[in-house]
């Protein structure tokens, strides 16, 4: 069984909040849009070039403008371990960290309709999949109790 893998980044209060009213619509966690945003990255050659492109820019933006006070928040992702190397084969290329490219795909999400709907899309699909399984104790409470023992 593969070793669950996390990235963990902090984003912008701003960003955040857009995520937040997204998922008062439909839900979806920031998590699972992040997700599905990488996926896209990782499947899309046109995305992944527009999306690597601008994050080289804010990447280079953010180095020149040094430490700042604005508001963040710490946002931590489960990701597939595939998707890991993925990330840090990119990284290798053009020393650019994952971090950088979630925010330049947020960024995409928050000013493109289409990337937009389709990362909405890919979130929805990822997060109804993930809850139509029950949880342990879920599965725990349905068990009937046999001989006194839960």
């Amino acid at each position: 069984m593969p070793t669950p893998q996390s990235i963990t980044l902090y984003l912008e209060q701003s960003a955040n909040s857009r995520l937040t009213l997204a998922r008062a619509h439909d839900q979806v966690p920031a998590s699972g849009r992040i997700r599905a945003a990488l996926y896209l990255w990782h499947t899309d050659p046109d995305l992944k070039k527009t999306i690597n492109d601008l994050a080289k820019h804010l990447r280079a933006g953010r180095l020149a403008a040094g430490p700042t006070d604005d508001a963040q928040v710490k946002l931590s992702v489960s990701i597939g371990e595939a998707m890991r190397e993925h990330l840090g084969v990119a990284r290798s290329l053009d020393a650019v960290p994952a971090s950088e490219r979630i925010r330049a795909v947020l960024l995409l999400w928050d000013g493109d309709a289409d990337i937009r709907d389709r990362i909405n899309q890919l979130a929805r699909h990822d997060h109804a999949t993930r809850n139509t399984h029950p949880s342990s104790a879920q599965l725990s409470a349905a068990r009937p109790e046999v001989g006194g023992m839960p």
